[in-house]
């Protein structure tokens, strides 16, 4: 899909038509990973600190045009999005997961065969191998869909190694929302959660130094969201428990992480022993109560 700037609005046209509105996104470099449209869509303010709001040029429109926005690099949310669950490990695990789907389907489509094991799809090792030589910062988002050499991340044989990519929907061609460089990226990874998403693109070098953006400006500036309705924080559930024996030893350990790791020093806080509990497993249903994963540290 093609994007124009019209000042109010976003003007888009694909190949299932023209509409108007207003996108917000998260981005990697230059692959769009969530997108909705005049409205919030989906809470991202778990990947980044107070200190990331700035106004930036979107990554996905003109540069010349500066927006407020939370943004930061790859490198500097990796550590929170490997707090949050999404390793490498997990992309693994999200893979298989796809591809036994994908299995249980058991596709039988005239000229597409019929898929019913894992020598049908790449394995992850293969998958990993050429997301990193992605440049997430560097894919071109010029649109070659008509020209006879497109560029794109991988050939069509592969593309049709991926888990999810429907031979029913798309028989056999390249997928409609495929039209570039970067959209070709965007789709090879598109099978994943977002973070995931981002903790593969840190596979490759190149990509620590990108941006990782979630763009609102766009949206408050048309009317359909009030600042004060972008902010971070995590939720209870993503932080962890330290518990210690008294306030000094909370008191040393939260200064360590603002000195050693301040980009993820909220996803911790801090909890004294009291005298009345006993033992810690009488900690650890404490902490359970709270809904936090329990850390404690003795």
């Amino acid at each position: 899909m093609t994007e124009v700037d019209l000042g109010k609005n976003v003007f888009c046209w694909g190949k299932l038509g023209k509409t108007m509105g207003t996108y917000i996104a998260l981005t990697v470099g230059r692959l769009e990973l969530t997108s909705s449209k005049n409205m919030l869509g989906p809470y991202h303010g778990d990947l980044f600190l107070d200190s990331d709001r700035k106004e930036v040029p979107d990554p996905l429109g003109n540069p010349e045009e500066k927006y407020p926005a939370f943004q930061t690099t790859v490198e500097q949310i990796l550590p929170r999005i490997e707090l949050m669950g999404h390793t490498l490990d997990r992309a693994r695990e999200e893979y298989n997961y796809l591809v036994e789907r994908a299995i249980r389907r058991q596709f039988d489509i005239p000229g597409e065969g019929q898929r019913k094991s894992a020598e049908d799809f790449l394995t992850f090792e293969q998958f990993i191998e050429i997301v990193r030589t992605i440049p997430v910062s560097e894919v071109s988002t010029g649109i070659d869909e008509d020209h006879p050499n497109p560029k794109r991340i991988c050939d069509a044989h592969t593309l049709k190694k991926l888990p999810w990519y429907d031979p029913i929907d798309y028989i056999g061609r390249e997928p409609d929302d495929i039209h570039s460089e970067a959209s070709s990226a965007a789709f090879f990874i598109d099978g994943f959660h977002a973070y995931t998403q981002i903790r593969l693109s840190a596979e490759n070098q190149v990509n620590l130094s990108s941006h990782v953006t979630w763009m609102y400006g766009p949206l408050v500036e048309n009317g359909w969201a009030y600042e004060d309705e972008f902010n971070t924080g995590l939720s209870d559930g993503e932080k962890f428990l330290i518990v210690t024996e008294g306030s000094s030893d909370a008191k040393i350990i939260r200064h360590a992480f603002n000195l050693l790791c301040p980009q993820v020093e909220d996803f911790f806080d801090t909890w004294t022993w009291k005298k009345d509990i006993r033992s810690p497993a009488q900690v650890i249903y404490v902490s359970l109560s709270m809904d936090l994963p329990p850390c404690v540290l003795r």
